[in-house]
């Protein structure tokens, strides 16, 4: 068979705007999906919990038959992942959490399941449960920066972490608030035939600036404020354009010694 010989096509006036249109739908459309999907994936977790929590109740069900429950599961559904005896028992803690108007009503059931057990293993307090569940909907945590924000006790000192924030930005926009975009995860880039990435990247809409948000697992590091204003310079000679206001860093630690943040951020410009 010959090949289709290429021609020039020459596309309506019309084209691009449409094309805008349908990729939106399409976005659309999958992220309804993925909530429905996930929707239903908390309902059936809360179901399960629900009977375990009854028959516990009811007939004393323990450990025992839990794990055998858990085993029986894994084998009727060898395809289907989240049937674990660790899973089992979050999916009990779950149904006597919260009702199961929460999975509709409140900010948990908008949420993965993943986040879902790190609000049931790592929190005791019911209202500290749902401050943090909102929060992660509202600024779209991933389940590790989720983690990071319970091991700051992010809830007891919103507005206090050490940063140097209110010299490097006017008063109205050292609180970030809302308006954050996704632009990306793990953005690589080259210099001089290096390799590097930056955790996240986002961009305020409101405030017409990049965001650049570093993830450190272990205790804070004064190399850390370096490594994020390294990150910084490079989006400012990159990324950003004359309209845009100057970029700023996020570094989030799972643990840190507030002297050292304070000194090491004292003469950053990030």
């Amino acid at each position: 068979m010959s090949a289709v010989p290429a021609t020039d096509l020459t596309l309506p006036d019309d084209y691009p705007e449409l094309f805008e249109q349908l990729k939106q739908r399409v976005r659309t459309a999958q992220a309804k999906v993925v909530r429905e999907a996930n929707t239903e994936l908390l309902r059936l977790c809360w179901t399960i919990g629900r009977a375990l929590a009854d028959r516990r109740k009811r007939e004393g069900w323990g450990t025992k038959v839990v794990e055998r429950l858990a085993a029986d599961l894994q084998r009727a559904f060898p395809d289907q992942r989240g049937l674990s005896r660790s899973n089992l028992f979050s999916m009990r803690q779950f149904a006597e959490t919260w009702p199961a108007e929460a999975i509709v009503q409140q900010a948990v059931g908008r949420l993965p399941w993943g986040h879902v057990t790190v609000l049931l293993s790592t929190l005791d307090d019911q209202a500290t449960r749902d401050w943090y569940a909102a929060a992660a909907v509202e600024n779209g945590w991933s389940r590790s920066v989720l983690l990071n924000q319970i091991k700051n006790a992010t809830h007891r000192r919103v507005g206090a972490a050490p940063s140097n924030f209110a010299d490097r930005l006017e008063p109205d926009d050292s609180e970030l608030g809302r308006g954050f975009a996704f632009v990306g995860r793990q953005v690589r880039f080259e210099v001089d035939g290096d390799d590097f990435s930056i955790d996240l990247l986002f961009f305020h809409v409101e405030q017409l600036r990049y965001v650049v948000v570093e993830l450190k697992i272990g205790k804070f590091e004064p190399g850390f404020a370096g490594q994020l204003n390294f990150y910084v310079s490079w989006v400012d000679d990159q990324l950003r354009r004359s309209q845009h206001a100057a970029t700023v860093g996020l570094l989030l630690c799972a643990d840190r010694n507030e002297r050292v943040v304070r000194y090491a951020l004292g003469g950053s410009a990030s």
